[in-house]
């Protein structure tokens, strides 16, 4: 099959580096897109200066309907992250991500932008938790425009040591940003959820990195959990001769499988790679044992 670009848009930020993080067609059959806007510092490392969280749509063709920039004026170097964008019963669109203040890194705090059906600007959250740096990564639509929320948090205090502590999350949130139920449980060191898919017995895979040695290597990580926090089962997946491997996306394959991909880092020559994972339904059904 001929893959041929039948048209292409370019949609600019007011800072100079607008990164598309996720999108989703729409109940009006319109796209809905977030977005990371960055200004990069001088400091020649490509660290971030300044961070946007973006939120626009367009129509099939790809013209632009409406746009937003949420972040504080007052305040320009503190950041905020759009993540993922879902859409409710009634055609109003929620964007999450993570509000990090300048100076605080790993503190993060969660991020959630409601914005109405007719693109109006409703609302932004930010939900701070005691001891926790929570980002919403990772989001699902539940029953009764109910969100399920997943991924990792981390504990700031102990996060540069070799404690290096993180657990696992997942929340449900209502359609008015009030969240109706936290979960934070299984304390590690250091493993961290990078992508989950909402299986049909209402579990979840995930996929991400663990660490098991402070501050060594990096290994590939899958995980069953469920809609509570708790471990069903959990894989390292590695290989001896790379030193960093992580996996940022996740999808279930046609057999029942899945794919996962990645990046891994050879440490002989310092040399990246990509990482491409197929997971059989048989290895799955393992796991399950």
């Amino acid at each position: 099959m001929e893959l041929n670009i039948i048209e292409e848009h370019t949609y600019p930020g007011t800072h100079n580096k607008p990164d598309i993080s996720h999108f989703l067609f729409s109940s009006k059959g319109d796209y809905v897109f977030c977005a990371l806007d960055n200004m990069l510092n001088d400091r020649g490392n490509g660290a971030t200066d300044k961070l946007k969280a973006v939120i626009f749509s367009t129509d099939s063709t790809g013209q632009m309907k409406w746009y937003h920039e949420v972040w504080d004026s007052l305040k320009p170097k503190d950041k905020f992250e759009a993540r993922k964008v879902l859409e409710d019963s009634q055609g109003n669109f929620y964007v999450l991500g993570a509000f990090l203040p300048l100076g605080e890194f790993p503190n993060f705090k969660g991020l959630v932008i409601k914005i109405s059906s007719s693109g109006e600007l409703l609302w932004h959250k930010i939900y701070p938790f005691a001891r926790y740096g929570i980002s919403f990564g990772n989001a699902f639509a539940l029953a009764n425009d109910q969100f399920l929320l997943v991924g990792t948090s981390v504990d700031p205090v102990n996060f540069f040591n070799q404690e290096k502590v993180s657990y696992i999350y997942t929340m449900v949130m209502d359609s008015s940003g009030n969240i109706l139920k936290t979960n934070i449980k299984n304390k590690s060191f250091g493993n961290f959820i990078d992508e989950c898919i909402l299986l049909s017995d209402s579990t979840l895979m995930c996929g991400g990195d663990s660490r098991p040695i402070y501050d060594q290597w990096i290994d590939g990580w899958i995980l069953n959990i469920t809609m509570d926090a708790d471990i069903i089962w959990e894989k390292v997946l590695n290989k001896v001769d790379f030193k960093q491997e992580q996996i940022f996306d996740f999808t279930a394959a046609p057999d029942g499988g899945y794919y996962l991909g990645g990046y891994s880092w050879i440490k002989d020559n310092n040399q990246g790679r990509n990482w491409l994972v197929k997971l059989t339904v048989w290895a799955v059904m393992m796991f399950r044992v």
